[in-house]
């Protein structure tokens, strides 16, 4: 059964790197780039940049987006990545001078195991309904700051409190995650926060595009 994992970081631990047929999603970001130097993940760092690329809104990442991430130390290799964003209903209860309000927040989430890069492009409704379960058992995965708009993305925080011990140092840092919209594309910046205060989202550590909204 596959569940899901916050998509932390640079090391692609759902993805086997050797195993892969390279199917990256729609062509029209992607066309034949035997002449073309740039490679995928230095495409959407450009996309991202452009001026045809604006800061998402909440509405627009309401739901289950399916895409792909290319990060920096496999700047071809495609891995699963779904966006997702959802209404958060606090589970806590402060009495009546603290009147609880929901929110909504987003993240990136990664399959738990490996599987293929195409993944939440066509899950069937057990899938889906594991992946749902997932989520919901898992708060974690919604320890983000609210999402604001800075510097022309909606911008989020995600600090890991628990991390499994198989995982390393690196995944106990706290990630920045920048969404853009171009077109019909969610385009993800995924950037360690020291990273991102230095040089924003400027060479991340990551970039998705998120292009099928499956839920």
């Amino acid at each position: 059964m596959v569940k899901v994992i916050i998509s932390l970081g640079i090391t692609l631990i759902c993805t086997n790197l050797f195993a892969l047929d390279l199917g990256v999603g729609p062509e029209s970001i992607f066309t034949d780039s035997s002449n073309d130097s740039k490679t995928r993940y230095a495409k959407l760092e450009e996309l991202f940049d452009s001026a045809q690329s604006n800061a998402a809104t909440m509405n627009d990442l309401m739901g289950w987006h399916a895409g792909r991430c290319y990060a920096e130390l496999a700047p071809e290799t495609p891995a699963a990545s779904m966006l997702v964003g959802d209404v958060i209903i606090p589970t806590e209860n402060h009495g009546p001078l603290f009147p609880a309000e929901n929110s909504r927040k987003f993240v990136l989430v990664a399959p738990d195991q490996e599987v293929s890069e195409d993944f939440f492009d066509h899950m069937t409704e057990e899938e889906e309904d594991n992946i749902q379960a997932s989520i919901e058992e898992n708060r974690l995965l919604w320890d983000t700051n609210d999402p604001i708009e800075e510097n022309g993305s909606l911008v989020t925080e995600y600090h890991p409190t628990i991390v499994p011990e198989h995982l390393p140092e690196e995944y106990h840092r706290t990630r920045v995650y920048a969404v853009k919209k171009s077109g019909r594309y969610l385009v993800v910046a995924l950037q360690r926060l020291e990273d991102y205060e230095e040089r924003g989202t400027s060479n991340a550590n990551m970039y998705c595009y998120h292009f099928k909204k499956v839920r």
